[in-house]
């Protein structure tokens, strides 16, 4: 005998719906294919070698993102466990290359709207620890040079506008470094204590040229000092 009930399918054998298993398979091997694009990049060139399987990803979860949307709720649940366990790892590694000269400026637009993508395909927050990392990054480079143009007195009064710049700047890298996941946190130490060490020498070179030192030293040292809170 025919009962209404019997009109009602799952919902994995509803007509059209999609099926979670292949989306689950793709979106593995999505973040595989990621993790490999950005495992090659070890310079600007090889990250320029790298944008065309970034954007063709990009594309490609256009598409997913009309699916999921069509899933049960037990479906996004799975998709959204599956990105949440895979995103910190792609978005810590990125954090790292963006240090790497000429990097960020080749790929960060495109990464950065794929890892957007995956955050919303899994209903979560787009994590923020390689832009994070990018403004160190660009602050560093930025202090390097202007530390490096210091070669009398003259360069270091000439030099206080752009450190005093950077110093203001700093003053709100706290809150955004503390915003961060407990692993991206751990990422950015890291980073900023290899590059500290290297700084640390350039700025004791600087304030030990003569009629130089004395002009940069309070601007330096509050530099330094946020600088390393940051790594703590």
């Amino acid at each position: 005998m025919f009962r209404p009930s019997d009109s009602k399918l799952p919902p994995a054998t509803i007509p059209g719906a999609p099926d979670i298993a292949q989306l689950t398979s793709d979106l593995t091997g999505d973040f595989k294919s990621l993790s490999g694009s950005l495992a090659n990049i070890n310079d600007a060139s090889s990250a320029a070698a790298a944008l065309p399987a970034i954007t063709a990803l990009s594309g490609k979860l256009d598409g997913m993102k009309a699916l999921v949307d069509k899933m049960p709720e037990a479906g996004k649940t799975k998709i959204m466990e599956l990105i949440k366990s895979n995103l910190g790892e792609v978005e810590n590694h990125f954090a790292k290359l963006v240090w790497i000269p000429g990097v960020a400026d080749k790929i960060k637009p495109a990464v950065d709207g794929v890892i957007g993508k995956l955050a919303s395909l899994g209903g979560l927050p787009v994590p923020q620890t390689s832009n994070v990392s990018s403004e160190l990054a660009s602050t560093f480079s930025s202090i390097t040079e202007t530390l490096s143009g210091i070669k009398d007195a003259a360069s270091a009064q000439a030099a206080l506008p752009k450190l005093r710049e950077i110093n203001d700047k700093l003053s709100d890298s706290k809150q955004m470094v503390a915003g961060l996941s407990g692993s991206g946190r751990s990422t950015l130490n890291t980073l900023l204590q290899t590059a500290l060490g290297k700084l640390k020498e350039l700025a004791d070179k600087v304030l030990a040229v003569a009629g130089a030192g004395d002009k940069v030293k309070p601007v330096l040292e509050s530099i330094m000092s946020k600088l390393s809170g940051l790594a703590a």
